[in-house]
């Protein structure tokens, strides 16, 4: 059999995982890369058909979906002793939106579901890789990346758009900045604007005809076209960092909201210290010793994802999982903050950052029309008066059957899995994804 690449990706399935007898205590893992059939009807030539989803959601558990994130609660039951067992899979035996769920979730009865490192790398979004910008933008716009302030104490390698920043001597007293500006060419107001991260898919633009037309009528009619987006805050930033001497302080900053985030390393010890900034002041969280103590080249990265900062140098974890805050007292964005929301920062001796990456968490929509985002309209990203709707997103609960399971697809905003059809039978689960075996420039382990 001839195989072809545009028929989709071939997996193998670990159907020993949820089969074998010697395996049967210990259930299916909440982040597994599940395969099962499909509950409803047969989907192709009378076939049942085989879907693939993460599992996020395990037997007796009640899921909420709040700013993306999902969280876990437990204890709640309800008396389904009347529905057969083989009907308990769908939507209505989910309780979605059960005002007792909502309200133990407004008591802070919930837990934050929180990836572990390795799933947080196989689930996150790029928004913007320095290493490859658009060159038919060269000259045109402000390089998204830029020593704060119009300061030229960061040097880049190229005027207009520079991918190797290099600061020669650093004050210090004071830290120089370089920050990530969210700048995106606007053809409709013919100019470039600052605005929030998204959950923004290029995957996820194609266009009917009839969104052809509104496109083009709104167009002539020299109106924006604002898409339906959620702003993403949970950001992960990543670059090479080389120092040329065992001095001074470097910072990587993430900011979400209300709080600023950082971790700064001394470069003579190696001591890295978390801390969060905002209006309370400065609160030291963790401090733990590192590597990045002496000259060389390091990837370093810093995530705020589900509430709790992760740090990598090169292949190590000196926080482990990562370092656990309170969740903010303020929800939604800040301009001082989020439209400028990574930053790097040296203070005394010298370094050279490259290969500047910044990635996003993947954002679990509650809607089920992937047209209508969480807010309940669109809104403009680049105009702060108009976030006010993002202060108080409205959560969105499913209670998972004893003997099911919940499985959300990566590509929330198009995915069609349990928010919209149901549970998924543990009968049904036919094994956990190990691998792409092909196309073979796709191959690679799923995570």
């Amino acid at each position: 059999m001839k195989l072809d690449w545009r028929t989709g990706d071939r997996v193998l399935v670990g159907k020993f995982l949820y089969d074998f007898p010697i395996l049967r205590d210990h259930p299916p893992h909440r982040g597994d890369v599940a395969v099962f059939k499909y509950p409803k009807q047969p989907q192709i030539n009378f076939s049942p058909m085989n879907y693939i989803k993460r599992l996020v959601g395990l037997p007796g558990e009640t899921i909420i979906i709040h700013y993306g994130k999902l969280y876990s609660l437990t204890g709640l039951s309800y008396d389904e002793s009347q529905i057969p067992v083989v009907e308990r899979w769908e939507p209505p035996y989910m309780h979605s939106d059960d005002d007792r769920a909502l309200e133990l979730f407004r008591q802070g009865k919930a837990d934050i579901v929180r990836k572990p490192p390795r799933e947080m790398l196989a689930v996150h979004r790029l928004v913007y890789d320095n290493d490859f910008q658009a060159k038919d933008l060269a000259g045109k716009v402000q390089p998204r990346w830029a020593a704060a302030g119009g300061a030229n104490d960061w040097i880049p390698d190229n005027a207009e758009q520079p991918r190797v920043f290099k600061l020669q001597t650093a004050s210090d007293k004071n830290t120089s900045w370089l920050r990530y500006r969210n700048l995106i060419p606007d053809a409709y107001r013919q100019k470039v604007h600052k605005e929030l991260i998204s959950d923004f898919m290029g995957y996820n633009t194609a266009e009917t005809p009839e969104d052809l037309h509104q496109r083009k009528m709104r167009e002539e009619d020299k109106q924006p076209v604002e898409s339906p987006r959620n702003w993403v805050g949970d950001l992960m930033l990543e670059c090479d960092v080389t120092v040329q001497s065992a001095d001074g302080e470097l910072t990587l900053e993430l900011s979400k909201g209300v709080d600023r985030f950082q971790a700064r390393w001394n470069l003579a010890t190696g001591q890295c210290t978390l801390y969060r900034i905002n209006r309370n002041g400065t609160q030291q969280l963790d401090s733990r010793e590192t590597s990045l103590k002496k000259p060389g080249t390091y990837r370093v990265r810093f995530a705020d994802f589900d509430e709790r900062l992760t740090v990598w140098v090169d292949h190590s974890l000196p926080f482990g999982d990562g370092v656990v805050y309170e969740p903010p007292l303020e929800r939604g964005p800040t301009p001082e903050n989020d439209l400028e929301p990574a930053s790097i920062g040296m203070k005394g001796g010298s370094a050279t950052v490259s290969h500047l990456k910044l990635w996003r968490d993947t954002y679990y929509t509650v809607n089920l029309n992937p047209s209508l985002p969480d807010a309940g309209v669109s809104v403009d990203f680049s105009d702060p008066s108009a976030w006010e709707l993002l202060r108080d997103l409205k959560p969105r609960s499913f209670y998972v059957q004893p003997g099911h399971y919940l499985c959300f697809g990566d590509n929330s905003p198009e995915s069609s899995d349990s928010r919209t059809w149901g549970m998924v039978p543990q009968r049904l689960l036919l094994g956990r994804a190990l691998m792409i075996y092909y196309p073979f420039n796709r191959t690679g382990r799923i995570e």
